[in-house]
């Protein structure tokens, strides 16, 4: 059987070779790890998240010390879906903080990249959810660790399209895993 690499006939389309390594393709391997994305609802037609009842109206930021039961402490109402991708420790001492005091939690530092029609935003939150065995979703779903997000980069070709998105995260239990499929 030949396996065809690239099936285009004029420039590579970098958003095409993505999503065809990460959904499989021709080779029909599926690639992709799945993740929780928590991400906020917004005003229609707008980009601006609606807050939650226990969002401070002066610092802007939830009250940590009693989660709401609406909004689980994110301060603003939200949605959750599926997304597909892969999850990477950074190749370099960055990954972990520096020694802290005492008592202190670390964080560990840790890149997504995902399709180009994901749309995430800094109020979301991302989730490493459990796996059977063959890599599928256990049901209930079951949060494993939570990823707060400090960055996402939409990277850009030709013509300013998105080609893939980039997302570096924070672990808010400074646990490590990695995600990446054996």
């Amino acid at each position: 059987m030949a396996i065809n690499f690239y099936t285009g006939t004029g420039n590579i389309s970098l958003r095409d070779e993505f999503d065809r390594l990460l959904l499989g393709g021709d080779l029909g391997v599926f690639t992709g790890t799945p993740f929780l994305l928590k991400f906020t609802r917004t005003y229609p037609g707008t980009t601006i998240p609606i807050p939650c009842d226990c969002l401070d109206p002066v610092t802007r930021e939830p009250d940590k010390d009693t989660p709401c039961s609406v909004c689980q402490g994110l301060g603003y109402l939200y949605d959750e879906k599926i997304l597909y991708g892969w999850g990477f420790l950074p190749n370099s001492s960055s990954a972990r903080d520096d020694a802290s005091p005492i008592g202190a939690m670390g964080s560990i530092r840790k890149e997504f990249y995902f399709r180009a029609k994901e749309l995430l935003g800094r109020v979301d939150a991302l989730y490493e959810i459990g796996l059977t065995e063959a890599g599928k979703i256990i049901n209930p779903i079951r949060k494993i660790i939570e990823y707060k997000i400090n960055f996402v980069n939409y990277v850009r070709l030709d013509n300013s399209r998105i080609e893939f998105v980039k997302v570096l995260c924070n672990s808010t239990d400074g646990s490590i895993t990695n995600t990446v499929r054996r």
